[in-house]
């Protein structure tokens, strides 16, 4: 299951028909919203998952962050040294987590998903935080 844009409840009803008869299922990530502008958002995969959960009881496989196959396998695919490799994210517990489970660099900015409290309460750190990617690209 990925993002999709044309969801419907058929779409998601034939779903929870096969998973609940025992076909496993996977997601592209676990992010619950998109971001679309400025306090602006629309459900993302991770809320079509926790829907899908609710009536099978069934998670999925998630295969992109935070899993650290999927720097992995970039790093494979590309001919990449890891120690060059950089996470850079507005998400805690997809895009900074994918860069400690991938033991890369991570960056996190706060012009997205994570306020600065947020990231004051986690247990999930960045090796470099900004404000914003301007900040980040100044830094540089």
């Amino acid at each position: 299951m990925g993002f999709d844009i044309t969801l419907t409840y058929e779409k998601l009803w034939g779903a929870c028909e096969y998973i609940s008869e025992g076909v496993e299922y996977i997601t592209t990530h676990p992010d619950f919203n998109c971001p679309l502008a400025k306090d602006k958002f629309m459900p993302d995969v991770g809320a079509m998952a926790v829907f899908i959960e609710a009536s099978t009881g069934k998670l999925p496989k998630v295969i992109g962050k935070p899993n650290k196959e999927i720097i992995e396998s970039i790093a494979s695919k590309y001919n990449l040294n890891k120690d060059e490799m950089v996470m850079v994210g507005d998400r805690l517990y997809t895009d900074i987590k994918t860069g400690a489970n991938a033991k890369i660099t991570s960056i996190l900015v706060y012009s997205g998903e994570t306020k600065k409290e947020d990231y004051l309460k986690s247990e999930i750190k960045a090796d470099y935080v900004f404000d914003s990617i301007k900040n980040m690209i100044d830094y540089i």
